[in-house]
Parts: structure tokens; sequence; C-alpha cells
């Protein structure tokens, strides 16, 4: 897609191939030329109610086009030794924040000192892919008092931690993630194995 109020463009693709061509078109509705949202609607869904129509595999790119690709969601499965974080009932960490739907106060882990460390073992990818694209790591947090606080999600492969952006929390409950190109370790695109042995976590910043 190419923003512009005159000689915009867009481009749809289906399995690969172009199924749509639209050029000469008005496609800015804002003053600038930029995105700041994507939305997506089906035939039965609105504004008001989005959640009427499922999407899967969505993935938002800058200009690069990856082609038919599918996004695979993996999950805590264990704890690691780096378990600085509070569980809200007993003794397992992962099982705490290894919902498929959100359930905000049900149980959590919770921590207050900076440098506090949570890292899982995580499940492996349900297929073997000819290339990964991507890792995104997110996490969903709140903070419970007035103090200023930023936690980031970790990312462990081989011998190599990255550290995702510091991120400020609001006092309900919100999502916030980390995009990883390349793996850590090697600096080199992801291998299905590498993404396999992967752990994953959660880190205080302040």
């Amino acid at each position: 897609m190419f923003v512009h109020d005159s000689t915009g463009s867009i481009v749809a693709y289906l399995d690969g191939d172009a199924a749509l061509s639209v050029t000469g078109a008005d496609t800015r509705q804002q003053t600038g030329d930029d995105i700041t949202l994507v939305r997506l609607f089906g035939a039965a869904a609105t504004s008001a109610n989005p959640h009427l129509m499922n999407w899967d595999d969505i993935y938002v790119s800058d200009g690069t086009r990856l082609g038919p690709s599918r996004v695979d969601t993996l999950r805590p499965t264990a704890d690691t030794a780096e378990a600085d974080w509070t569980p809200s009932a007993g003794a397992d960490h992962y099982a705490l924040v290894d919902e498929t739907t959100i359930n905000g106060d049900t149980d959590y882990v919770a921590a207050a000192t900076p440098g506090d460390l949570d890292l899982y073992e995580m499940g492996n990818l349900g297929f073997t892919p000819d290339a990964v694209h991507a890792v995104q790591v997110t996490m969903v947090a709140r903070k419970d008092d007035a103090e200023a606080r930023q936690v980031r999600t970790k990312l462990k492969s081989g011998t190599t931690t990255a550290d995702g952006a510091a991120q400020g929390m609001a006092t309900s409950y919100l999502p916030y993630g980390d995009l990883y190109d390349t793996d850590p370790d090697t600096a080199m695109a992801w291998t299905p194995g590498a993404v396999n042995a992967m752990q994953v976590g959660i880190e205080v910043v302040s």
C-alpha cells in the first residue's frame, strides 16, 4: 500500500498471487502519509463489534512482502532457574502466564525490585517452517501502585540474552511486545531449532 491523496495504490495478494490492484487512488484519510493504525473488518463486523470476525496469521511489514506465512503461538511450559517473580498461587510460575485468553487478576506473577527476572521454557513449533521471519514476544502487564513502573520482555537464545524495550505500565492490563527479527545468539535468521530451544521472560526495569 502506498499512501497518497491522489496517486495512492493498493495491491492485495491471495496465496502469493496478486488478487487486487488499485492505482491512482486516494488512500490517505489523514493529514500525514504515515500509517498509525491497521484495522481489519469482515462483512459482519463493525467498529463497535470487531470481535464478530476471527483473524489469524496476520503480519504487518514496512514494505517487504513475505509471501504466504503462518503465525504460530508458543506458550510457557516450564520454569527455569531464573524465577524471581512471586506467583499469585502455587509454586509454578509458568502455569500462571500460559493462558490462551488473558484472565487479569485470576492468576499472575508479580515483582517490584529492578532486575527481578522470570524466564520460561517455551513450547515447540507445531510444524517445521521453511523459514522463520521473526519472533515476537508479548506480555500483558499492569502496575498496582502510584509509582512509575517499567518492565521489559527478555529472550534467551543459546548463551545470549536480548532485552526488549522498557515499557511504562498503566494501572489496567495492557499488552506489550517486542519483535526479534534475528536470532540474538547468531545475529542471523532464526532456525526452527533455535526457536524451539529459546527461553522467554519478563524483567522489572524500574
